[in-house]
């Protein structure tokens, strides 16, 4: 968790971000499923907006052993 003041232009406060994840591995005989998640809030994502930005993200991956 990142915790940031700012000077008050653009009528904004005190900004906040962070990233969480987490995630589980089945095993099975012949390979391995992975699944997860993640989310994000982003202070300044892009130099021209002083808008924080969130995202959400989920995956699955199959491994073979």
């Amino acid at each position: 968790m990142r915790l940031v003041g700012v000077d008050g232009s653009f009528n904004r406060g005190t900004q906040r971000g962070g990233r969480a994840e987490g995630g589980v591995r089945l095993d099975g005989e012949r390979g391995a499923v992975e699944m997860f998640v993640a989310s994000e809030r982003r202070i300044d994502a892009f130099p021209l907006s002083p808008a924080a930005m969130s995202w959400f993200s989920a995956g699955v991956r199959f491994v073979s052993r």
